[in-house]
């Protein structure tokens, strides 16, 4: 096969042409109740930040709400933060249904920076893995600042 054959390879996206990803992708278990106890759902999921397998993990919390994060710093590729993020969540699972028996609501959030003509694909095998948790999943967009985007199609433009 010459090079050029080889460079001309259809599975092949050509990166001159190929549509951005979202930049600063996080993928993230949020959990949020009303009067949320960050340290009951600390010790009922046992994940705290450089624990094992969760030192790559950003822990955050407050009023009503509690994070666990892969982002940037772990990897730039969502497909990467959504498979560590199954793994974290997965033997968990039984301590999630316990926190929303106690009335907490459980997610897996992601979220990007949406610049003009960008976009975020996951593939087949990344979304299964979601799947498999039986956790909904959200996927906001925000803008270079870091909030949300007002018009959740401005990336379009």
């Amino acid at each position: 096969m010459t090079d050029t054959a080889m460079t001309d390879m259809p599975n092949e996206p050509d990166q001159r042409t190929a549509p951005r990803s979202w930049d600063s992708v996080t993928t993230s278990l949020a959990v949020t109740a009303a009067d949320l106890d960050a340290d009951l759902v600390r010790r009922t999921l046992g994940i705290a930040p450089g624990a094992d397998s969760h030192e790559s993990a950003v822990i955050h919390a407050g009023p009503g709400w509690w994070s666990c994060t892969f982002d940037s710093g772990f990897s730039d590729r969502p497909d990467r933060q959504i498979a560590a993020m199954v793994s974290l969540v997965t033997p968990v699972l039984d301590g999630l249904r316990s926190l929303t028996e106690r009335g907490y609501s459980a997610q897996i959030a992601i979220a990007g920076v949406v610049l003009s003509r960008t976009r975020l694909t996951l593939p087949p095998e990344s979304t299964a893995q979601l799947a498999s948790l039986g956790l909904p999943v959200s996927v906001t967009t925000l803008n270079e600042d870091n909030e949300p985007a007002p018009d959740p199609l401005d990336w379009l433009d």
